[in-house]
């Protein structure tokens, strides 16, 4: 293998610098879109939900949460993207929780507009459930 010396070796040098630049850029972009899901949806807020739609929401919960039943306020999902679902403690008549202290996480989903479709995502696994009955608008981001 020939040696390479003075200016070879710095032009071979500059190359490798640049090319390992490159590659890490390309890797950091690729893991900034993995974030944010498909190019064209959004956060979303429910538009007058139904009873119908309500149901739906609830429904949808329900099945990502392997079928516990659940219990969502009338307004979920109409003032903001982001709905957190925590199990209801059970406690004794003197007000302490019967199992003891809970570690168990609440559940996060978020609604986004996409296509001009409702889709509900379920952060911890991913999960992407249609809201069909639903009419959805862009949310807004307060600041």
């Amino acid at each position: 293998m020939p040696r390479l010396t003075g200016s070879a070796f710095a032009k071979v040098f500059v190359c490798a610098v640049l090319v390992g630049a490159l590659c890490a850029a390309d890797c950091a972009s690729d893991a900034g879109t993995a974030d944010r899901g498909m190019p064209d949806e959004r956060p979303a807020v429910l538009v007058s939900p139904t009873a119908a739609t309500r149901a739906e929401l609830a429904q949808l919960v329900s099945e990502a949460m392997h079928g516990v039943p659940v219990r969502l306020a009338a307004d979920a999902l109409t003032t903001e993207s982001e709905l957190t679902i925590s199990r209801v403690e059970r406690r004794d008549a003197a007000g302490h929780p019967l199992l003891g202290r809970s570690t168990e996480h609440p559940e996060r989903f978020r609604l986004l507009e996409q296509g001009g479709h409702c889709v509900l995502v379920q952060e911890r696994t991913g999960r992407r459930s249609p809201l069909r009955s639903g009419t959805c608008a862009p949310a807004t981001i307060s600041k």
